[in-house]
C-alpha cells in the first residue's frame, strides 16, 4: 500500500501513474472531522491508522477510510459520504485521520478498476473542507437508510417503511431478543427490514446481531457517536404520506405511527392499514417515539374506542383499566363510576430498584401505584369484586403480572413496587393519592386464600394502607415500600412492607390516566394520516380475548 500526503487539494485530485494504462489507487492522507453516523463499516480498536486503510483497500466498494483519535475505524462505501470538514471549522462529527481513496490515472476514480465509465467519483476542496462528488448517481434505495433525510426518494411506496438508525444502545425493558445470522451491519439491518416481525435491531462484533419484536423494547439509551465502539442500532418505523417528508431528528421527535396490522383467519381477511408492516401488533393500535435527554423511547396505545373485552375502554397497551361501578339494585344493572376510571400497569423487571422503577414509570408517563382500596388484588378468587381490582392473573402481552396462567405461582410470592414513600413527616404517604377510591361504598372481596364463593365486605372511605404485621419499620434509609403478595395467602393475600430504595423487587406497578386524559390522540386521527381520512373502523364480529392475539403470519398474503 502507498500513501500519499495529502498537503494540498485546490483542484480535482489528479495522480498519473506512466508505468500501466489502466487505473490503480492510491490513499491521500488528511486530518479531518467526518459525520460516522452514515458508515458502511465500523471496526472499534484498530491496530494503527495503516490496518484501517489495509481494510478499505482490499474492500472493492470502499472509497474512504476514517480512523478517530480512539482508533476507531470507519469504512465509507461509494454513495455513503459526501463531504470531510477541515479542522477548526466547526464540522459535525468525530475529529482523526481521513484516507480518501484515488485513482493514479484520473481526476475521477471509478468503483471498478477495469471500468472507466461508470460509478466514478472525485474530490474537490472548499473553503470547509472536502467535497465528494459522484459521476453517477450513487445507488439511493429509500435513501439507503442513512441519518439525512428527507431523501429523494422516501415518499415512493416501496419505501413506506424505513430504518432509522440512532446511536442508541439497548436500554431498560428489553431483554427478550432474538438472534439473526449476520456478518456486519449492514446485513443486520436489512435483515430487520425485510423480517415483519422486527421492529428494532442491534448489532456489534461482540454479540452479533439482534433483534426485537415490537412491545417487546421500551428504551433505547442515547449514546455519542464515539462511544457506540462499533456498534448499531435501527428502529423501523412504517411513513405516512406526511412523516415520509421528516427528517431523522423529526421522526424521533415525539410522533405517532400506525403499527396495526391484523389477520383473522376467522374470516380470512386482513385488517391492514396502508404503509403497515410491522408483524405482532395490537389490532388497531399506534405508537409513539420520542427523544430525551437520556433516551430514545416508545409507547404503545390502542383506539380509544375499542371493545378489546375489558371491563372499560380507553387505557394504553399493557395496561388494566381500573374504576368502580355502582349497582343499581332494583334492576340490577352497573353504572361506571367515570371518575375513578384510571390504568394499570405491572411491569415485570427482575432485581429493579425503586429508584429505577420510578424512574422508568415516570418516563412512561405514569406513577408508581397506589393501593387504591382495601382488597385490591385480583388473583382469581371468584367473586363479585369491583373491577377496581389489579388483575395478577392475566397473561396480557408482553410481560404483564406475574403470569399466573402459565403455572407460575412462586411460593415465596412477589416484591411489587408501589407508590409508597416517606414524607418529610416522617409518614408513609402515595405518590398518587387521588387515585385512591374513598367513596364509602362497600364491596364484596375475595382472594384465593379464602373458600370458594365466601366474601370479605369492605367499605372505601379512607385511603388504604395494608401494613403487614409490624410495619411500617421505621428505621433510617427504610424511605420505600412495596406489596408482598403470596399466593393462597390469608385474605387479602398480601401485605405492604418497608424497604430501603435500593432494595430490589420483581415487578413494579405503574398506574396512568386514560390515554384521553394524557392528551393522547385519537386512534382514527393517526389512522387518518396514513390515507383513511374519514373512514370509520367498526365492526360487526366482537373480538375474542383480551389483547389481540391477531398476529401477521407466514403464509398471509400482504
Amino acid at each position: 500500500m502507498i500513501l500519499l500526503l495529502f498537503l494540498f487539494l485546490t483542484t480535482p485530485l489528479t495522480c498519473l501513474d506512466s508505468e500501466n494504462n489502466q487505473p490503480t489507487y492510491k490513499f491521500a492522507i488528511v486530518s479531518g472531522v467526518v459525520d460516522v453516523a452514515n458508515a458502511t463499516t465500523t471496526l472499534p480498536s484498530v491496530e494503527s491508522e495503516d490496518a484501517c486503510v489495509d481494510k478499505c483497500e482490499t474492500d472493492a466498494n470502499c472509497i474512504l477510510a476514517f480512523v478517530s483519535n480512539s482508533l476507531t475505524c470507519y469504512l465509507f462505501d461509494y454513495g455513503s459520504i459526501t463531504a470531510v470538514s477541515k479542522n477548526g471549522t466547526n464540522g459535525t462529527g468525530e475529529a482523526g485521520t481521513v484516507a480518501f481513496k484515488v485513482s493514479m490515472k484520473t481526476n475521477k476514480t471509478p468503483l471498478n478498476a477495469n471500468d472507466t465509465t461508470k460509478d466514478l467519483w472525485k474530490i474537490d476542496t472548499s473553503e470547509l473542507g472536502w467535497i465528494i462528488s459522484y459521476g453517477t448517481p450513487p445507488p439511493l434505495i429509500c435513501g439507503n437508510f442513512t441519518y439525512n433525510r428527507p431523501y429523494p426518494d422516501g415518499c415512493n411506496p416501496d419505501c413506506d417503511v424505513t430504518m432509522v438508525q440512532v446511536n442508541a444502545i439497548p436500554g431498560p425493558l428489553s431483554t427478550e431478543y432474538k438472534v439473526q445470522d449476520a456478518n456486519n451491519w449492514n446485513d443486520c439491518m436489512y435483515a430487520c427490514h425485510a423480517n415483519l416481525a422486527c421492529f428494532a435491531t442491534y448489532f456489534d462484533s461482540t454479540v452479533g446481531c439482534r433483534w426485537w419484536n415490537i412491545y417487546k423494547i421500551w428504551f433505547f439509551n442515547r449514546t455519542e457517536a464515539q462511544d457506540m465502539q462499533g456498534a448499531h442500532m435501527a428502529i423501523k418505523i412504517p411513513l405516512s404520506p406526511i412523516s415520509c417528508k421528516y427528517t431523522t431528528e423529526q421522526l424521533l421527535d415525539d410522533k405517532y405511527y400506525v403499527s396495526w396490522g391484523a389477520f383473522d383467519a376467522s374470516i380470512k381477511k386482513r385488517f391492514q392499514l396502508p404503509y403497515n408492516k410491522i408483524l405482532a401488533s395490537v389490532r388497531r393500535s399506534f405508537f409513539r417515539m420520542r427523544t430525551t435527554p437520556k433516551y430514545y423511547k416508545f409507547s404503545a396505545y390502542v383506539d380509544e374506542k375499542f371493545d378489546y373485552n375489558y371491563h372499560y375502554t380507553g387505557c394504553e397497551f399493557a395496561t388494566w383499566a381500573s374504576a368502580t361501578q355502582t349497582i343499581n339494585m332494583q334492576s340490577g344493572t352497573a353504572v361506571t363510576n367515570e371518575e375513578t376510571l384510571m390504568c394499570v400497569g405491572l411491569v415485570n423487571a427482575p432485581n429493579i430498584t425503586q429508584v429505577a422503577a420510578n424512574e422508568l414509570c415516570h418516563e412512561m408517563d405514569g406513577k408508581l401505584m397506589t393501593e387504591r382500596h382495601a382488597g385490591f388484588i385480583n388473583d382469581g378468587g371468584n367473586c363479585p369484586a369491583p373491577f377496581s381490582r389489579i388483575m395478577l392473573n392475566a397473561n396480557i402481552y408482553p410481560d404483564y403480572g406475574t403470569k399466573f396462567l402459565s403455572g407460575n405461582k412462586n411460593p415465596e410470592g412477589y416484591k411489587i413496587w408501589f407508590g409508597l414513600e416517606k414524607g418529610s413527616s416522617q409518614s408513609f404517604k402515595w405518590q398518587a393519592p387521588e387515585w385512591s377510591i374513598t367513596n364509602g361504598q362497600t364491596y364484596k372481596m375475595c382472594s384465593s386464600g379464602i373458600p370458594w364463593n365466601t366474601y370479605v365486605n369492605e367499605t372505601f372511605n379512607q385511603e388504604q394502607f395494608t401494613w403487614g404485621p409490624g410495619e411500617p419499620v421505621m428505621a433510617d434509609g427504610k424511605d420505600c415500600g412495596y406489596m408482598h403478595y403470596i399466593y393462597n395467602s390469608t385474605y387479602p393475600g398480601y401485605s405492604l412492607k418497608t424497604a430501603r430504595c435500593d432494595d430490589v423487587a420483581d415487578i413494579f406497578a405503574c398506574g396512568h390516566e386514560t390515554q384521553a386524559k394524557k392528551g393522547i390522540p385519537p386512534f382514527q386521527q393517526i389512522a387518518d394520516e396514513y390515507g383513511y381520512g374519514g373512514r370509520n373502523f367498526t365492526y360487526v364480529k366482537t373480538e375474542l380475548g383480551y389483547w389481540q392475539y391477531q398476529y401477521y403470519n407466514d403464509t398471509a398474503t400482504l
